[in-house]
């Protein structure tokens, strides 16, 4: 501030004053700044329309201010700290800039101060292919792929509502259809279901300017639980899931007992893997699927080591298998009437996760008798084993539960046939494999059958044969036939009708033979007696030394 004093004299000398004038010497100019907002308050710095708003922020002692874009400008107005702009001249897509000055009132002009904002109307792409998997405790896991330019993407759902039937799946939403989720930043998002249910998801993109896609991503639909889990707890428990799963396997609906929730297969259907696909009958496509949940959500998963919680039994043994042999062991002739038993083994179990086998033979020919399990599940406390004859074909279905229960043993089964009529060899007319390792891919299959003379075959019925040699001295055996398992006695009498000798056990269908050596014994006729069940029988012999 300046002071200025002033005296005024006239001609005749006379003074007055002094008189003080004061004025304000300012040379500083004020300071400030202008941002460029866009009206939709997406993302600071982008805009969809040119209508925006300017926020002002200023110091020192302005008290004008002029704006400017390149193209429009207001002139001198009055100090603002928002102001509302809409460039009339601007790239699309491209930067908008707008310039504020200050003015104060000595006339001091300040810098310009400039801010810009990129302005945008393009419509974004849909976000790429997405997927979805169930999650413990009833949700799915979304994810997606980024789209070009997205900045957060927008959800909605729609349900089927008919859980545990899964006819159809849910229509996809469309913008203003459906349930909302919102909107959400990243590629992925934990969708917590409001019940039990198959969902369809839409996806859209919205860019840093608040455009969003007109198309959308519909390749996202998924159960929010896990096929197998049929308590929905987060675990395939063994025993109370696998459970119903074996009792009602390859039961179809309205059979008595058949369990609806356990009828989730075939699930590979297109681009819809693991998405559940009744077909009103419980086998192995089923059967696959719970194993492999099973490996990934079984009860074993409590039992892990607690040295190293991350390591997973068995994982160091399952090696993938470019192709597995199986071998049919039979006998190379037959007689009708006779049974025998085919033995199928394989060369690489481990590698399998699960299978199943169709054998079809001519009915004319031979029929089944009994399947049994062969070593590979019976030695295996977590396996599951099924098997179904009819007239010309006999099939089983297996699998294994956890990695820490791999299968170590090559015997897969045990099919014993009747021969209707004499046959030359045993022959398949066709048959089928399915086997699956831990992955649930296919894996390559041959079956080839090799034959081992008579063994194997089975007696039409009981029956006690001549020994041999006979006459003998010392030794001879006895041969008898046992249609079906069964104990027997074997006892053998002198011609006063003493027992001079006996043997029993137990013997499985089959051919059994015994050796007696008569060294302790006097020349002359001997008998001897079969009792096996119902049956009995004596044969005669003569001991020559």
């Amino acid at each position: 501030t300046r002071t200025v004093y002033l005296l005024v004299s006239d001609r005749a000398g006379n003074v007055t004053g002094p008189f003080p004038a004061t004025v304000v010497v300012d040379q500083t100019a004020p300071t400030g700044t202008v941002d460029v907002v866009s009206t939709n308050y997406v993302n600071p710095g982008w805009s969809n329309t040119p209508a925006c708003n300017l926020t002002i922020s200023y110091a020192g002692d302005p008290v004008k201010m002029w704006l400017w874009d390149g193209t429009t400008h207001t002139g001198e107005i009055d100090l603002a700290t928002s102001y509302p702009w809409t460039f009339s001249s601007y790239p699309d897509p491209g930067y908008s800039y707008v310039t504020v000055w200050f003015k104060d009132a000595a006339g001091n002009w300040s810098a310009g101060f400039k801010d810009s904002i990129f302005i945008t109307s393009v419509t974004p792409p849909a976000p790429p292919m997405g997927s979805a998997t169930g999650v413990p405790g009833g949700s799915c896991k979304l994810s997606w792929g980024a789209a070009t330019g997205g900045y957060k993407y927008y959800i909605r759902y729609n349900y089927s509502g008919e859980y545990p039937v899964y006819v159809n799946d849910p229509p996809h939403p469309a913008l203003g259809e459906g349930h909302a989720v919102g909107w959400v930043e990243g590629l992925s998002y934990d969708f917590e279901g409001p019940h039990m249910d198959i969902y369809a998801f839409s996806i859209w993109t919205m860019d840093s300017a608040g455009n969003v896609s007109t198309l959308y991503n519909t390749d996202i639909v998924a159960t929010n639980y896990i096929l197998g889990d049929l308590e929905n707890d987060g675990v395939v428990h063994f025993g109370a899931d696998l459970g119903q799963l074996a009792s009602t396997y390859y039961l179809t609906s309205g059979d008595p007992g058949f369990v609806p929730e356990c009828d989730y297969g075939p699930t590979h259907n297109g681009s819809r893997i693991g998405l559940p696909r009744p077909d009103g009958l419980v086998e192995f496509d089923d059967l696959v699927v719970a194993a492999m949940n099973y490996a990934i959500h079984g009860d074993w998963q409590g039992k892990k080591s607690s040295t190293n919680d991350d390591a997973v039994p068995g994982s160091d043994k399952k090696i993938p298998a470019a192709e597995i042999e199986f071998i049919a062991e039979a006998p190379s002739q037959v007689a009708a009437g006779d049974q025998f038993t085919v033995t199928i083994r394989n060369n690489n179990s481990s590698s399998i996760l699960a299978m199943n086998m169709t054998l079809n033979f001519d009915n004319d020919r031979f029929e089944v008798v009994s399947v049994t399990p062969g070593e590979m599940f019976t030695s295996n406390s977590k396996a599951f084993f099924f098997n179904k004859a009819n007239a010309g074909e006999v099939r089983f279905d297996g699998a294994t539960f956890g990695p820490e229960a791999l299968f170590t043993r090559d015997e897969v089964a045990r099919v014993i046939f009747r021969a209707k009529q004499n046959l030359p060899s045993v022959s398949f007319e066709e048959v089928s494999i399915d086997a699956r390792d831990w992955e649930n891919n296919p894996i390559s299959c041959v079956f080839r059958t090799t034959f081992s003379g008579n063994a194997g075959i089975l007696p039409a019925a009981f029956a006690l044969f001549q020994n041999y040699p006979n006459p003998f001295n010392p030794t001879t055996t006895i041969k008898f036939a046992l249609p079906t398992a069964n104990e027997y006695r074997l006892e053998i009498f002198n011609i006063a009708g003493q027992k001079v000798a006996s043997f029993s056990g137990y013997s499985e269908a089959g051919y059994v033979t015994i050796n007696w050596n008569a060294e302790n014994q006097a020349s002359g006729i001997y008998f001897y007696k079969l009792n096996a069940g119902a049956f009995g029988a004596t044969r005669k012999m003569a001991l020559i030394k």
